[in-house]
């Protein structure tokens, strides 16, 4: 009896040394995440610090494009006067007035609507200025301008401006070809007693095109295009000044802005007016490999915007941070830079002039 007692003994030892294994193991677990949690506190130390970096940063910029801006409602070099006009693009190539859109076809993505029916671009070289009218009608009701009934048919009003001055133009046609508008106004000191114009017709409306002189010096233009099946006026325009790229307010920018910065000043609708430098990114030597950048851009930095809303060839820009800025309200947003290894930071602040908005400026920088 006593040694089987014994035996029974012998045989309960092993649950008894079961237990502290079990201990062991969870206090090696224990210490293997203890050591788990050093690089993920490092991982989230370099994350804010990142941030913290970037926010310095955008701080700095804003504050600087606050004080350019100030500088230049002050100047107020070619700043519009306004908040709506008709945009001239600057073309280097001279446009053949013919009535077909090959020429104008690189201008097309930045039309400007005129009214329910109509797209208009306007170009300019050292010779004159251009005008493209696109109308969109199916069903046409035709005259000359020549005709007692022509108010009642399809036709194109045009009001040239020159400073104070003004004049209006009726633009009709029957049919496709040359076509000459006939005034509507006495005789106005230079401004053109008539203007020679291309009118050519598709299956889904007609197309008007013509070119001022340069020493015509017009400043600001009316367009109305009637369509008796819309009624309405059949003398009504839309009246606005003329817009394009100043180099004066472009000198008084580059005067103004800090180095190793690309600087933009829009208008109000977000026409290109002025633009100074160019990015340059920050630091030299070797690129990073594309290990390293998909670590920075997956792990350690936050998501940047994609650049091609920023393109630095376009003659409007059209961001949300640029329709802040026309409210009034300061914005800035980290993009995609030219390479892997690069962001641009893009500061946008209004140009307040008398407590309106006269322009956007950008401000942006390259960092590595």
């Amino acid at each position: 009896a006593p040694s089987t007692g014994a035996g029974r003994r012998r045989l309960r030892r092993p649950n008894i040394d079961h237990a502290p294994g079990m201990t062991l193991r969870r206090k090696l677990l224990l210490v293997a995440l203890c050591t788990l949690a050093l690089p993920v506190a490092g991982w989230l130390y370099v994350r804010q610090m990142e941030n913290l970096l970037r926010d310095g940063q955008a701080q700095a910029l804003t504050a600087s494009a606050r004080a350019v801006a100030r500088s230049l409602a002050v100047a107020g070099a070619g700043l519009p006067e306004g908040d709506r006009a008709w945009y001239v693009q600057p073309v280097q190539t001279p446009i053949t007035v013919d009535g077909y859109g090959d020429d104008w076809a690189p201008l097309t993505p930045w039309s400007q609507p005129v009214g329910a029916r109509g797209k208009l671009l306007l170009a300019q070289d050292a010779s004159g200025l251009y005008l493209w009218l696109d109308v969109r009608d199916s069903r046409r009701t035709r005259a000359d301008v020549d005709d007692p009934l022509v108010l009642r048919a399809d036709h194109v009003v045009l009001t040239l401006s020159r400073g104070d001055l003004q004049r209006r133009y009726l633009l009709a046609s029957s049919g496709p070809g040359s076509v000459t508008a006939r005034a509507l106004d006495p005789p106005v000191a230079g401004l053109p007693d008539s203007l020679g114009a291309q009118w050519q017709e598709d299956g889904s409306g007609y197309h008007i095109e013509l070119r001022l002189s340069a020493a015509a010096g017009i400043t600001g233009l009316g367009v109305g295009v009637f369509d008796p099946s819309d009624g309405g006026d059949p003398m009504a325009v839309e009246q606005r000044p003329l817009l394009a790229y100043s180099d004066a307010l472009s000198a008084e920018l580059a005067r103004l802005a800090p180095d190793d910065v690309y600087a933009r000043v829009l208008s109000p609708q977000g026409w290109l007016m002025a633009r100074s430098g160019r990015l340059r990114p920050e630091g030299g030597g070797k690129q990073p490999g594309w290990f390293a950048a998909l670590i920075y851009r997956s792990l350690l930095a936050d998501r940047v915007q994609a650049a091609e809303p920023w393109m630095q060839d376009t003659p409007r820009l059209e961001s949300p941070e640029v329709a802040q800025a026309q409210r009034g309200q300061t914005a800035a947003v980290w993009r995609e830079g030219e390479t892997r290894a690069s962001v641009v930071l893009d500061a946008a602040v209004p140009i307040e002039r008398g407590g309106q908005v006269h322009g956007v400026l950008l401000l942006e920088q390259a960092s590595r």
